[in-house]
């Protein structure tokens, strides 16, 4: 399994990688097990994934967990794609204690007003292009001249963010009360590699102070302050193959908890420390 080997140093750093690119495909070629995320955050650790479509070409496992290490200030992530002990299995979040969005880690600051992610890990499932029907000794490509660029790779370029109204439809008061459809585009670059190479991306479910305003208006329009309701989260990515055909990955789904002021701490993104 092919595996990167990066630092995010900084807020600013974890910013600019959901909003620009990612490490260069220098970094991507790293093939470690073990990621050191210096990032600023980490979810709870939990024992398997949510709902995975069937299988394409891209795969996404679910949302990765980590540890956070002060040494490097963010997270340490075992990115062992085959490990769902690994996935988080859902999120909270308390509206109450919002108003600076998700904690890094316990006790550790926060990643920004309304702002909540979730760690994707996929996988290219995609052969090496150059050695495919290759002619020649170990199967190296070598009847075939000029080939010099695995066109299998792909490059990430956007989630979508998705709330179905079938999905996300409550029984209150004796009456069906449904969530409207809703879907965001959250756009970031990566380049994926092929035979089991592994991407990690922090997908923004909820984006800013706009995005947790719809849910406390549907909150306090539907339950108590303090009852929490149950939101399926489907997230979807997006690219293409250097030879330029269009992929996507499975759906995933993603239950999320939200309530007004329940008590209940937000799911940071990275746990405490620890092995």
């Amino acid at each position: 399994m092919k595996m990167n080997n990066f630092n995010w140093n900084s807020r600013k750093d974890f910013e600019r990688m959901n909003q620009e690119t990612l490490p260069s495909p220098e970094k991507e070629n790293a093939m470690n097990r073990t990621w050191k995320l210096a990032l600023i955050g980490a979810m709870a650790l939990g024992l398997t994934a949510g709902c995975v479509d069937q299988q394409p070409s891209l795969v996404m496992q679910g949302s990765v967990v980590g540890n956070f290490d002060e040494e490097i200030g963010g997270c340490e992530y075992n990115l062992d794609f085959s490990d769902t002990r690994l996935l988080n299995t859902s999120g909270f979040i308390n509206l109450a204690d919002f108003e600076n969005g998700q904690p890094i880690a316990p006790g550790e600051a926060r990643l920004g007003a309304g702002r909540y992610f979730f760690s994707a890990i996929f996988e290219n499932r995609l052969v090496d292009s150059r050695n495919v029907g290759a002619e020649g000794s170990g199967g190296s490509g070598g009847g075939f001249d000029g080939l010099y660029q695995n066109s299998n790779d792909i490059q990430v370029t956007s989630a979508t963010v998705t709330l179905r109204e079938d999905a996300n439809t409550f029984r209150i008061n004796n009456q069906n009360v449904a969530f409207p459809d809703l879907s965001r585009e959250r756009l970031f670059t990566m380049l994926v590699q092929t035979n089991q190479g592994t991407g990690l991306v922090n997908i923004p479910l909820l984006n800013g102070p706009r995005d947790a305003q719809v849910f406390e208006e549907f909150l306090a329009s539907t339950v108590p302050a303090d009852e929490p309701l149950t939101f399926i989260v489907e997230i979807q990515l997006h690219g293409e193959t250097l030879a330029g055909n269009r992929v996507e990955s499975n759906r995933f789904e993603y239950p999320l908890q939200i309530c007004r002021d329940c008590g209940i701490a937000t799911t940071p993104l990275c746990a405490a420390g620890g092995s």
